[in-house]
């Protein structure tokens, strides 16, 4: 089936849904999971962002993506999961594509929200570049939207901390 997934971590809610799906498929199919957050340089963005110490600043963010995916991946690893973290500085999509062709992905499980009309055209969506731009499988995993999925998810999410 699949022996490796890649599940791109933003440090958003629709983490926890994209996670809980990669879970499931990884269990049933002995799978490795591959937890990958991209790290975006905020100072790219900003003409004059006044920090001294742009590479000092870089290095702590990308520290804080380390910890917190080594955290998770803690989690997974005591419920039986082999899982890898890669955390990168880059623009996500590519952060993403090359992960996912280092570590020879079989599938790529991401939260997407959705987004249509203005805000996709004003906003990109990282999701729909991932998948313009693989050929691998990518699942996407949107946000809850009606109360009784919900208390699904919830549900699942419980049984997964026992």
């Amino acid at each position: 089936m699949y022996s490796t997934i890649l599940v791109p971590l933003d440090g958003s809610i629709l983490d926890e849904r994209a996670l809980t799906h990669a879970k499931m498929i990884a269990t049933v199919a002995n799978s490795e999971l591959i937890l990958v957050r991209a790290v975006v340089n905020p100072m790219s963005r900003l003409p004059e962002s006044g920090i001294p110490d742009e590479a000092a600043f870089m290095e702590s963010l990308l520290e804080d993506a380390r910890r917190s995916l080594s955290g998770i991946s803690e989690v997974l690893r005591r419920d039986g999961i082999q899982v890898r973290i890669v955390v990168r500085a880059g623009e996500p999509e590519d952060v993403i594509l090359n992960a996912a062709h280092e570590g020879d992905v079989g599938l790529i499980v991401m939260g997407t929200h959705g987004r249509s009309g203005l805000s996709l055209l004003v906003l990109g969506s990282v999701a729909e570049k991932v998948m313009h731009a693989t050929s691998r499988p990518v699942m996407f995993v949107k946000p809850i939207k009606a109360p009784k999925e919900a208390a699904a998810t919830v549900a699942v999410l419980e049984g997964a901390q026992q």
